[in-house]
């Protein structure tokens, strides 16, 4: 009988073997409960069941002539034990096909082919990458934030920063992202200014800030605090950051209507000069605070996976200072110095447009007090008349004529410096081409005169006080 008996199982191949007939160096054999586990499917194969049949046999001896199928089932179980217990012994042992088996007998049957086994696939390595976005000063981390993220492989993926601030990604290919922040619909409310990467705050002095939640969405970018210059127009600034006008408009001022953007051009960027049919503002140097804000998509290429990757941002927050009389006219450059929510103060002149912008201030309530009482007062009824000559109301020329000589020179000096777009010759000139009533204008040459301002007219004298002036 051969000494060898070859068995498979799948795509696995096993010789079985007595231990007896080996060669020493031949001793790397499987364990036992690889035959143990196989047996019962071996003794349902026909072909199998005959391999262990011989096996047992040549052990031993014959059961009975005739195929392994013609043995009763009652004596399978006989079989099984005997063959395990050979095996348990070390009298049988169980080889892989792929081991070289030497036996002692010089005849021994054909080996059957070498099924060599498939190589097993390495797993693919994966990795990960995180992406934390928070404010700069604080370190306070901002959800709600949406990046465009490129992964290793080329694929796209858009994510949104959780409530602390992190998007992580995982089963990724080694390498590196880039990230992004679209600027679609963004305006300067709901957008974050880059200040850089890294795990330490770029900016010195944090400060108590805003909650963040509030924010229906949120943006990075790039933004410039562009001073307007002289001869600029909103499509060059436009062009410049990509944007169209309407875009623009939108990211600084929240709307895009004409409206919108005469109310903006006029409330933020401080602009007084009218274009030439009057119904817009036009962008001049002397315009303050004169700051059109220009935002550009963000981005970072090159970002290496197993890493966080820490985006340090800071919210744009103008606060503007508009003083208006109880006309709701504007009053220019009035001195004021304002404190801030942190105790900090802030110092300096209104525009001319009346407006002053104050950057970076913390959250809070801000104290501001106006001084020279006497300048802005002037000009308050200097603004009074610019606006009575449109609407053809000499009366309010007059109550302003009304106060005492010193603060009539004031108004026209105010007049004549901020307001004199009327007829451009200044306020003694306006009054003398738009009053027609002779009685009306004979009132405020008296009161002009009362102020010692040379008059058309000549007067002799104007009591003031109790006293003549001749």
């Amino acid at each position: 009988m051969p000494s060898k008996w070859y068995l498979a199982n799948g795509n696995q191949s096993y010789i079985a073997v007595e231990r007896r007939h080996l060669f020493p160096e031949d001793q790397e054999f499987l364990d036992p409960s690889v035959f143990f586990a196989h047996v019962e499917r071996w003794i349902s194969d026909n072909i199998s069941r005959q391999t262990l049949l011989n096996m047992y046999e040549s052990l031993h001896g014959r059961i009975a002539p005739g195929p392994a199928k013609a043995v009763g089932n009652d004596l399978w179980p006989a079989v099984r034990r005997h063959l395990e217990n050979a095996f348990r012994r070390g009298e049988v042992v169980l080889l892989r096909v792929r081991q070289v088996v030497r036996v002692v007998h010089a005849k021994a049957a054909p080996m059957p082919p070498v099924v060599k086994e498939a190589p097993k696939e390495e797993k693919k390595k994966t990795t990960w990458i995180k992406f934390r976005v928070v404010e700069d000063k604080t370190d306070r981390p901002i959800p709600g934030v949406e990046l465009d993220i490129r992964l290793p492989s080329g694929e796209q993926t858009s994510r949104t920063t959780r409530s602390n601030g992190l998007i992580d990604i995982v089963d990724l290919d080694p390498g590196t992202c880039n990230v992004a922040s679209v600027l679609s619909g963004a305006r300067l409310t709901d957008t974050f200014k880059f200040v850089g990467m890294g795990e330490s705050p770029i900016e010195k002095g944090g400060s108590r800030s805003q909650s963040f939640a509030d924010l229906e969405c949120k943006f990075i970018a790039e933004i410039e605090a562009h001073k307007v210059k002289t001869g600029e127009k909103l499509e060059d600034l436009a062009a410049k950051c990509g944007m169209t006008v309407a875009e623009l408009a939108t990211f600084n001022w929240g709307g895009s209507s004409d409206e919108e953007i005469t109310t903006g051009l006029r409330d933020k960027v401080g602009c007084t000069k009218k274009s030439r049919d009057g119904l817009s503002y036009v962008l001049d140097s002397t315009d303050t605070p004169g700051i059109v804000y220009l935002p550009k998509p963000w981005k970072k290429n090159g970002l290496p996976t197993e890493q966080t990757h820490t985006i340090r941002v800071k919210q744009i927050r103008p606060y503007y200072l508009i003083l208006e009389n109880e006309e709701k006219l504007r009053i220019p450059e009035a001195k004021y110095e304002a404190k801030l929510s942190d105790g900090s103060k802030r110092s300096g002149r209104l525009g001319r447009s009346g407006i002053a912008l104050i950057e970076d201030a913390p959250p809070g309530r801000i104290e501001v007090e106006f001084q020279e009482f006497d300048e802005i007062r002037s000009r308050s009824f200097a603004a009074i008349a610019r606006k009575a000559f449109d609407d053809r109301c000499p009366q309010e020329i007059l109550r302003a004529l009304e106060n005492s000589p010193q603060m009539v020179k004031l108004i026209i000096e105010a007049y004549d410096k901020y307001f004199n777009d009327y007829t451009g010759k200044g306020l003694v000139e306006d009054i003398y081409q738009e009053i027609t009533d002779e009685a009306v204008l004979d009132v405020a040459e008296s009161m002009l005169a009362r102020a010692g301002v040379k008059t058309r007219t000549p007067i002799e004298f104007a009591l003031w006080g109790g006293k003549e002036n001749g």
